[in-house]
């Protein structure tokens, strides 16, 4: 993170999909990691903080903390489209292949969790291209999105804003617990182990 370049998130309102608008097919943990490095480089060669985006996911699904929430993102267009607006972006050019089915599974688990927990209605979820004259996310994603944030479940978040950790629970008993992806837990907990301390609070 350049801290210079950063700007402090305001109260959370909206939360914009994107495309990498790169293709890209079910790859390993590692070569996911290898093009989150990539993403990187390049929103840092355009002189931004950190990657533009608060999340990724991949193609087998697996949800990538990228900027801190703490920061205002870079994904929307400019400075007053990123105001309490968090960016997720699915690896993948959604305008020439079809979304893969756990990338659709995760972000409605993701977008039901940040919804919740950002009290985000669901009109203010949408398409990059809702925002700005763009093909982001893509015609096969802004298709399958009204589904995919009709069938989010918000009441599978914990209840309230947080939960409370018990003595010798784990994030994966706690996912278990709500039905959601242990991934998705991860994301919007990024500091978190697997191992927790009795009185430790869940988001």
């Amino acid at each position: 993170l350049r801290a210079s370049k950063a700007v402090r998130m305001e109260p959370v309102y909206r939360i914009t999909v994107h495309h990498t608008a790169m293709m890209a097919e079910p790859m390993s943990e590692s070569s996911a990691a290898a093009q989150m490095r990539r993403i990187q480089r390049a929103h840092l060669e355009r002189g931004w903080a950190d990657i533009g985006y608060h999340y990724v996911i991949d193609p087998n699904g697996r949800i990538w903390a990228a900027r801190s929430l703490r920061y205002q993102g870079a994904h929307a267009g400019n400075h007053q489209l990123n105001r309490g607006n968090i960016g997720v972006s699915l690896m993948g050019n959604f305008s020439r292949q079809p979304v893969w089915p756990r990338q659709k599974q995760s972000l409605g688990d993701l977008l039901g969790m940040l919804s919740r927990r950002h009290r985000v209605k669901d009109h203010g979820i949408c398409g990059h291209c809702k925002l700005k004259n763009t093909e982001c996310p893509g015609h096969h994603l802004r298709r399958d999105l009204p589904a995919i944030v009709a069938g989010m479940d918000r009441a599978r978040a914990p209840v309230g804003r947080t939960h409370l950790v018990v003595r010798g629970e784990t994030l994966s008993q706690i996912a278990r617990r709500y039905g959601i992806t242990l991934g998705s837990l991860k994301a919007v907990n990024p500091n978190r182990g697997d191992q927790l301390e009795p009185g430790d609070r869940i988001a």
